[in-house]
């Protein structure tokens, strides 16, 4: 009897080991702007994101959807997903003429009454264009405020207003509620998550400057408090060279 437990406990630790080595992951690129002008951190132009775009190839790695990586039907551990915060006049012709044409599929975040009402931002018919195309869209608060614990305590109807508004109103261009968040600023906290779930969003994307993989059928990932890595003009090098270490590691084994 013992030497049976023995062997079904080697065959589960096989199997779990074999799942886990063969489990996809993904590093969450998150991008802003390319307006070129200089005058933010976070701004590209044209031409240096297709200088990233050929090397993060170059390094051997590939762009997958943001829906394959959460479903699962992603392998290995060179896996980027593209990300585009705040919905900026400047991004439909990078779609268009960068990403598309690469096969990446973008998920965009949109604000959603800056996209309704800011020169900033572009307007509701091109949200559902570029949806028509492939365009994930995903939410990114109602007027791009803070949801962190300080603003729920200073101001908890206008912070409730960024997690309960933007949905419907996404749904209205596009046909389907939005099933991802992004917190505006990259912050969250606990009555943030807890409206989330509420609201049936089914991940929320914090953000920072640090390289993290993700694998979403990691029991221990935190559905609301999944990590992305801004890139900002300063961090460029730095997400390459964090790249260029994963490969060297993944190259010795």
């Amino acid at each position: 009897m013992q030497q049976r437990q023995i062997f079904v406990l080697f065959f589960i630790a096989l199997f779990t080991s074999f799942v886990f080595s063969s489990t996809g992951e993904v590093i969450i690129l998150d991008y802003h702007t390319f307006i070129g002008n200089g005058q933010s951190s976070m701004d590209f132009t044209k031409e240096e994101l297709i200088q990233q775009l050929d090397q993060f190839e170059k390094q051997g790695f590939r762009f997958v959807s943001l829906d394959d990586a959460v479903q699962g039907k992603i392998t290995g551990k060179k896996n980027l997903v593209f990300i585009i915060d705040d919905g900026n006049h400047s991004v439909p012709a990078i779609v268009n003429e960068v990403l598309l044409p690469r096969g990446i599929v973008p998920t965009l975040f949109l604000s959603a009454a800056l996209t309704e009402r800011s020169k900033f931002c572009f307007k509701p018919e091109v949200v559902k264009s570029l949806r028509e195309k492939g365009c994930i869209i995903g939410a990114h608060g109602y007027t791009h405020q803070y949801v962190s614990k300080k603003a729920f305590e200073s101001e908890p109807a206008r912070s409730r207003e960024e997690i309960e508004k933007p949905g419907p109103i996404i749904a209205r261009w596009t046909g389907s509620m939005p099933t991802y968040f992004a917190y505006p600023f990259g912050k969250t906290s606990p009555e943030a998550k807890a409206l989330l779930a509420k609201a049936g969003y089914s991940y929320a994307f914090v953000a920072d400057d640090q390289v993290r993989s993700v694998r979403f059928d990691d029991p221990n990932l935190d559905h609301y408090e999944v990590p992305r890595t801004i890139m900002y003009r300063w961090s460029v090098k730095k997400v390459m060279a964090e790249l260029a270490k994963l490969d060297g590691a993944l190259a010795q084994r």
